[in-house]
């Protein structure tokens, strides 16, 4: 499992992006040409939570979203599709990754997150980062910098907790369907802020 995981570090390069298009079941949510905004970050920075949100508030739109492939982010850049990268503090996410996976090692968490955010640095002034407690705690003003970043007009709704309920019942259901259940749920439970704290 750690030589796959640094075997995708070869998407990061946008050169590499064709041989992950191979892979439709694994990599659904690949960049095209039709593509409206890009929603990328290192795995467990909140992505799941916010594409959601921006999926329910503006329906139809054509989101990539969850490759975790810097190169998905640059492929879209170059054609001046809107890019939003997500991150969250290397500790948190890469113990976050490791409790998720089990089989990584933390050198291999590690060294894919840095090589994530270094290849997509020189872009910087292309895309909009948004960092995960903006987003966990106000994804509509995300929305909203979205906006103004890009001269969109994308949907959002301020996040009541009954909106942020709805949110979370989405991924719950979302998980049932996958069968993703424990620390491989999309919300966090006790069981995975133990793991994540050892």
């Amino acid at each position: 499992k750690n030589i796959l995981f640094l075997g995708a570090i070869a998407g990061n390069y946008r050169v590499c992006l064709p041989v992950f298009r191979l892979f439709k079941s694994r990599f659904p949510r690949i960049a095209s040409p039709g593509t409206d905004i890009c929603i990328e970050g290192y795995p467990r920075s909140c992505n799941t939570y916010f594409v959601s949100a921006m999926a329910s508030w503006n329906r139809g739109l054509t989101i990539a979203h969850h490759t975790h492939l810097a190169g998905n982010a640059k492929y879209v850049l170059k054609r001046n599709i809107p890019t939003a990268i997500l991150i969250r503090k290397p500790e948190d996410a890469v113990a976050s990754v490791l409790v998720w996976d089990g089989l990584l090692g933390t050198s291999v968490a590690l060294a894919s997150y840095i090589h994530f955010y270094q290849t997509l640095w020189k872009y910087r002034e292309h895309f909009l980062v948004l960092d995960f407690d903006e987003v966990t705690k106000k994804p509509d003003c995300c929305v909203q910098n979205i906006n103004r970043r890009f001269k969109q007009q994308l949907f959002s709704t301020e996040l009541s907790t009954d909106e942020d309920e709805k949110i979370r019942v989405r991924l719950a259901n979302a998980d049932l369907h996958n069968n993703r259940k424990g620390v491989n749920s999309s919300l966090p439970n006790t069981r995975k802020a133990r793991l994540k704290k050892e």
